[in-house]
């Protein structure tokens, strides 16, 4: 069984917190910057996305790119794994209980 502290590693690794050292609190690491946006595509993407402020377009772009590397790195790795699975078990449906 994991323990708490790597469970909530695992958990602040899907959000980008970060665990203080000695305490093991989490606390988000942010960055301020200064961007030179084109304030046309910025705009354009609030309303796409429907997002609100500049901060939460850049930080829905960086998302995206890194998905999408992270999925490009997938699709590489196609033909070099080798992965048994059973395709007819895993798409029946388990029996509910108590139906006969």
């Amino acid at each position: 069984m994991p323990s708490w502290s790597s469970a909530l590693s695992a958990i602040c690794a899907l959000d980008n917190t970060k665990l203080a050292p000695g305490s093991g609190r989490p606390y988000n690491v942010r960055m301020r910057t200064t961007l030179d946006l084109p304030a046309d595509l910025v705009e354009e993407a609030k309303g796409l996305l429907g997002l609100h402020t500049k901060t939460e377009v850049v930080i829905a772009a960086l998302r995206e790119l890194v998905r999408a590397r992270k999925r490009d790195g997938l699709k590489g790795l196609a033909g070099q794994v080798d992965v048994e699975v059973d395709i007819a078990a895993s798409r029946r449906r388990p029996v509910a209980r108590g139906s006969a």
